[in-house]
C-alpha cells in the first residue's frame, strides 16, 4: 500500500529544551573546558532519509520525508554550558526564511545529546500539479514537541542510534495535501481520515489545543548528524522578508 501523499506534507519547525544539565568539575578554566568539549565550535547537518521514518508507520513517515527540511545544529560554549543554534536547511545551506531556535545543554551524558524544542514555526512549500497551470502553495505551520535524541556524533565507536520526533498540526498543513485521495479542499479532518483509511496510523488530540483532534506524531530512527562547514546565522522573525510568505 502506498499512502496518500507522494507530494503532500511538510512538517517541521521548533524552540529547544534540553534534558540533563551537569558540570565538568575537572577543568576550572574556560580554555580547558572548551578543549574537552566534543561539539563546541562545530556545526552539524541532520538529513533524514525516507527509509528511517518509522513512526507512526514506515508508509506514513516515508511519504512525508521529501517535505521535511534538513537541520543545521551550530554548537558553541564550554563542555558544561553549551548552546545549540538550530536552523532549517536546504541542500546543506541555511534557509533564512525560517527563524533559528536555541537550546542549552551539556556533555554530562556524553555521547548522548538529548534536547527538545517545544515549537518551531516554519514555511512549507508545495506545487499542485493536478491543475493546469500548476499552482504553488505556501503554508506556515508551527511544529511541536520536536526532540533530537543522541543525534550529535560521538567517538569513533558510536553508531547511528539517534532519533528524531515531532508533532504536526494537520489543520495547518492540510493545504499541502493535494493528491486526489484526500477530499478537496483538504482539511485536517480530511487528511486524518485518509491516513486512517490507508494505514494503521491515527491522528490524536493536540496537547497544545484540546479542541484540535488532528495532530500526528512522527518519528525517525537510526540517525546521526554529520560535521559540516556550513555556517548558521541567527534569524529572528523581524529578519524574515515578506517574500518568504509568497507562493514560489
Amino acid at each position: 500500500m502506498r499512502l496518500i501523499f507522494g507530494s503532500s506534507t511538510a512538517l517541521f519547525s521548533i524552540t529547544f529544551m534540553l534534558a540533563g544539565c551537569g558540570s565538568n568539575q575537572g577543568n576550572s578554566s574556560p580554555d580547558a573546558q572548551v578543549a574537552t568539549s566534543h561539539w563546541a565550535g562545530h556545526t552539524y547537518l541532520l538529513d533524514i532519509p525516507a527509509k528511517n521514518w518509522r513512526k507512526p508507520s514506515t508508509d506514513v513517515g516515508g511519504e512525508i520525508a521529501p517535505f521535511v527540511p534538513q537541520f543545521l545544529i551550530a554548537v558553541t560554549g564550554t563542555s558544561n554550558n553549551l548552546t545549540a543554534t538550530i536552523a532549517t536547511a536546504e541542500n546543506g545551506a541555511q534557509d533564512t526564511c525560517n527563524q533559528t531556535q536555541q537550546v542549552t545543554f551539556d556533555e554530562s551524558q556524553y555521547p548522548a545529546s538529548d534536547f527538545a524544542l517545544s515549537k518551531f514555526p516554519m514555511y512549507f512549500h508545495e506545487v499542485n500539479d493536478y491543475v493546469t497551470p500548476s499552482v504553488p502553495i505556501t503554508v506556515k505551520s508551527t511544529i511541536h514537541d520536536m526532540t533530537f535524541s543522541s543525534l550529535l556524533p560521538g567517538d569513533s565507536s558510536s553508531s547511528a542510534t539517534g532519533s528524531f520526533t515531532v508533532t504536526a498540526d494537520l489543520v495547518e498543513l492540510a493545504p499541502l495535501f493535494i493528491k486526489p485521495e484526500v477530499p478537496q479542499p483538504a482539511t485536517g479532518d480530511g487528511v486524518c481520515g485518509t491516513i486512517k483509511a490507508n494505514s494503521t496510523a491515527t491522528c490524536a488530540t493536540c496537547a497544545f489545543d484540546s479542541n484540535n483532534n488532528d495532530c500526528l506524531t512522527l518519528g525517525a530512527v537510526q540517525l546521526t548528524a554529520t560535521l559540516t562547514t556550513a555556517t548558521v546565522t541567527q534569524v529572528s522573525l523581524a529578519d524574515i522578508p515578506a517574500s518568504c510568505a509568497s507562493n514560489h
